[in-house]
């Protein structure tokens, strides 16, 4: 994989007054891609049933960088607080070199469709999904569901079933019908450093969030599906049926292709989330109350790693990684991230 980079001159500020000092620090940057990698389909009349990996694609990433710094020198209680900020802006501009139109990715589970494609001036990985427009709660709004001879749009749905919008509007549903619907790439993220120290006292805390991110919920979606070996998500208690039509989640089937576990916008969902990634309060022991045991310094903390996060996000992690470069907002469901709260002492002789 070949790449370049520019980078513009950092610009930067700082201001000083009241034994304070303000820093600001901005880059813009452009970034060139050029030959990812990827496993390409082929024909299967080659003889090879398998997909190999070519250089592939290549695309241009802009975006700003942001940091804006204050310090305290006050005695005895001196803090300081950076704010950092990154936003990307990600374009393909080349899709390899075997005519390829588009690559599809972000498979979630081996009974599901892919549920992004990748096109040349769009984004890496965009999800490319079914329209769904709620829920048919009755026979009457599935009759009133139809296209310009007045023909049933989707003719095998039934009351509970998920309503998928005819965007192209030939008046049947087929895969023509999926739309672009954004990406798993943030459009920002933001980091909070605060350090403060009173006499023998300190402590950090450290604040990470991203926005913008959208994510598949292939957690929800696998567990979702009320066949013999799934149906054990809490949602299914709030299922659709003729006793519980105030509800939006659809009625149970155990179809795996059906149209209400189909790769539709139900599954996508706002990956935002703002977690409190590290806190830690220290107290340093005074080195007259050490230099009987020859001890040089001690210090006494405890700490904490992902205690909270806050997020709309009903998967297991709002943070998680995806499925690589054409599927990073598709989440197969990895282990969370480990909430860790640690307590120790760091002694020097």
């Amino acid at each position: 994989m070949k790449w370049e980079e520019t980078k513009t001159t950092d610009i930067g500020l700082d201001l000083g007054f009241l034994n304070n000092k303000i820093s600001i620090e901005a880059d813009y940057y452009f970034k060139k891609v050029e030959d990812i990698l990827y496993a390409i389909q082929i024909p299967l009349s080659t003889g090879s049933a398998g997909s190999p990996t070519v250089n592939s694609a290549s695309i241009n990433n802009k975006g700003l960088e942001l940091s804006l710094n204050w310090r305290s020198y006050d005695q005895p209680f001196k803090y300081d607080a950076t704010l950092t900020m990154a936003s990307n802006k990600n374009e393909v501009v080349k899709l390899g070199r075997l005519g390829n139109e588009s690559i599809v990715g972000g498979e979630v589970h081996w009974s599901m469709n892919s549920v992004t494609k990748t096109v040349v001036g769009s984004e890496l990985g965009e999800f490319y999904l079914f329209d769904a427009d709620g829920i048919f709660n009755d026979q009457e709004e599935l009759d009133a569901y139809v296209n310009n001879n007045g023909e049933l749009i989707m003719p095998n749905a039934q009351p509970g079933d998920v309503k998928i919008k005819d965007t192209n509007k030939d008046g049947v549903i087929t895969d023509d019908d999926k739309v672009f619907m954004g990406s798993g790439l943030p459009k920002a993220e933001l980091g909070l450093t605060l350090n403060a120290s009173y006499k023998n006292f300190d402590a950090n805390v450290f604040f990470h969030s991203v926005l913008g991110a959208k994510k598949i919920n292939g957690g929800r979606w696998l567990t979702s599906r009320a066949d013999s070996w799934h149906g054990f998500h809490k949602d299914l208690l709030n299922a659709w049926s003729e006793q519980n039509k105030d509800t939006n989640i659809p009625r149970m089937v155990t179809s795996q292709g059906h149209m209400n576990y189909r790769e539709h916008d139900m599954w996508l969902e706002d990956a935002s989330f703002l977690r409190l990634k590290h806190i830690e309060i220290g107290y340093t022991i005074p080195e007259k109350l050490l230099s009987e045991i020859g001890v040089g310094s001690a210090r006494l903390y405890v700490a904490g790693d992902n205690l909270f996060t806050f997020t709309k996000y009903t998967g297991w992690d709002a943070g998680g990684k995806g499925g690589g470069s054409f599927g990073s907002g598709v989440d197969r469901y990895p282990y969370p991230v480990a909430q860790q709260l640690v307590a120790g002492v760091e002694i020097n002789f």
